[in-house]
């Protein structure tokens, strides 16, 4: 980006279908990432979990065995982490995440993985470095995914969360966030594992 230019990486309200036939353009053209590094090797693989603004945890009626706080529809589980861990090939593991001492973050140190943590362009350069990446549902990763080195997208499950309801709305009271579709029909991204 050139000096005092501005790019807004918020805005939940996406729908994959209004730019499928530019893929080609938005990914040669759209984003340059300053600093972006070099590719990381296959075997670095990164789980992705946006767990502040946008994704961190309610006060609700506890989920994953944690008494009076709900984990965020939209953020990977627990279990989900570690079925990925077990899932997907790789020597080194990364959790990229907003809030490293995030109590799932906390839960899942046993795995040994490199937390990373820093400013929000920072994380989307790291992101777009790995040739394997996880996403939670957040568009901000998805960007950092689709727009950068992956060869394996793992792709969040659309049973939840804002993406769990790809088609429109119907009704008036009907949540503004449905109608957001974001899977890609491309090789890379892998739905079910």
């Amino acid at each position: 980006m050139a000096p005092g230019q501005r790019l807004t990486l918020d805005g939940l309200f996406q729908r994959w279908e209004l730019i499928a036939e530019a893929r080609e353009e938005i990914k040669e053209d759209w984003l340059r990432v300053d600093g972006a590094g070099s590719v990381r090797g296959s075997g670095d693989f990164a789980i992705a979990l946006r767990l502040g603004a946008g994704g961190g945890m309610e006060e609700g009626g506890g989920v994953d065995g944690k008494e009076g706080v709900q984990w965020r529809h939209g953020v990977l589980s627990e279990a989900e982490i570690r079925r990925l861990v077990r899932t997907v090939e790789h020597e080194r593991l990364y959790l990229v995440t907003d809030v490293p001492e995030h109590p799932l973050v906390v839960a899942v140190r046993d795995l040994g993985a490199e937390v990373v943590s820093g400013a929000v362009m920072d994380d989307f350069r790291c992101i777009h470095s790995f040739q394997k990446v996880a996403l939670c549902q957040s568009t901000f990763h998805w960007w950092a995914a689709f727009l950068g080195a992956a060869r394996e997208i793992y792709f969040p499950r659309c049973d939840r969360g804002v993406w769990g309801h790809p088609e429109p709305a119907v009704l008036a009271h009907e949540p503004g966030h449905y109608g957001i579709d974001l899977r890609v029909d491309e090789e890379r991204y892998i739905y079910d594992w």
